[in-house]
């Protein structure tokens, strides 16, 4: 089953006022190839699970495949 990185814009604290980006990558396993499993991430985010947080569609910046 394919692996994929989908790294997450995160909005700090204090991020407005420095301008700075910080990011947080997830690895996460679907059988969709990158354009359906893509496709289907910006249509609907998906869930943090270690924090129980929706992550929204308008955060990824982007997926990336990690292998098999």
């Amino acid at each position: 089953m394919p692996h994929y990185r989908v790294r997450v814009h995160k909005v700090g604290l204090m991020g407005f006022f420095t301008q700075s980006d910080h990011y947080d990558d997830f690895a996460i396993q679907s059988p969709d190839s990158l354009e359906v499993f893509a496709k289907r991430l910006a249509r609907e985010g998906f869930l943090e699970e270690q924090s129980g947080r929706w992550v929204m569609p308008g955060a990824i910046m982007w997926v990336e495949p990690r292998g098999e």
